[in-house]
């Protein structure tokens, strides 16, 4: 059988390039294109089994729109973007016979995919009928992947707290280290091992393109219902623990508590094993 000939538009930043070495490791034949290097794009599209748009969202779906007719019905259109519905819409309506939508929820700095979740948004005749849909969860489910399958626009939903509340939280912590004018290599003199696992991951952020981080919060429009919530969340909590009834605190976390249930202990040993390894 032929290799799976796969083909990465954008394949020279980060993800692509992270891409091309696990799809190679999986021997699969893989080309990638960037603006100044390998094929052009419409080259690249007529010659791919599976073809990737590993860019920005905006210039995803302007070359969905583009690509898309090149494309014959045994083909597959396909793309890295953080928020899917409407990059799905765009890749639909291209007049590529065949779509998927693909999140690897993970960043180029990781070292394996096992373990790691990807979310696959599939349209209904891409699910039918599509091989390279299979291969592709074959290659990531033989490597330790967990895929799921969601609807594009539950998945923005859910993106708009595991992206957009999450990396929000990280960017106001910092500013509150600014405006109480505590440095970070202050704090860490006096840090707990979880809250220097916090600054960390404050300090991560900003090590990395933060233009993404803007892009998450503000372009998905679930992202003001998830802050409003939030924000309701802290009020909640702020009453429960800085109001004059003594018993509320412990109320709401008993609450708070029993809404997490076994998972809690899940918790408790999975960040245990992260600060022992970091730590010790």
């Amino acid at each position: 059988m032929d290799k799976v000939k796969i083909g990465i538009i954008g394949g020279t930043g980060g993800m692509g390039k992270w891409f091309e070495d696990f799809f190679t490791s999986c021997d699969a034949h893989v080309t990638i294109s960037g603006r100044k290097t390998g094929p052009s794009f419409e080259e690249l599209a007529k010659a791919s089994d599976i073809l990737i748009l590993s860019v920005p969202m905006g210039a995803a779906i302007d070359l969905a729109k583009s690509l898309g007719p090149l494309m014959s019905k045994n083909q597959l259109l396909t793309d890295f973007c953080s928020m899917k519905e409407d990059i799905c819409i765009a890749m639909a309506e291209s007049g590529a016979p065949l779509s998927l939508g693909l999140h690897p929820l993970f960043g180029p700095q990781t070292a394996s995919i096992k373990g790691m979740n990807i979310i696959f948004c599939e349209d209904a005749q891409s699910k039918d009928t599509s091989p390279w849909a299979n291969a592709l969860e074959k290659m990531f489910v033989d490597h330790g992947a967990i895929i799921t399958r969601m609807d594009p626009v539950e998945h923005d939903k859910k993106m708009a707290l595991v992206q957009g509340l999450n990396h929000f939280m990280t960017i106001c912590l910092a500013g509150a280290m600014k405006k109480l004018d505590i440095k970070p290599e202050d704090a860490a003199i006096f840090s707990t091992p979880i809250f220097r696992l916090k600054l960390d991951i404050v300090g991560r952020l900003f090590a990395q393109d933060t233009s993404l981080y803007a892009d998450l919060i503000k372009k998905n429009r679930h992202v003001p219902e998830v802050l409003d919530t939030f924000k309701q969340a802290m009020f909640d909590a702020s009453s429960a623990f800085t109001g004059s009834d003594d018993d509320a605190a412990g109320v709401y976390l008993d609450e708070l508590n029993d809404f997490f249930d076994k998972f809690s202990e899940q918790g408790l040993t999975e960040s245990s094993k992260v600060l022992d390894f970091l730590y010790t």
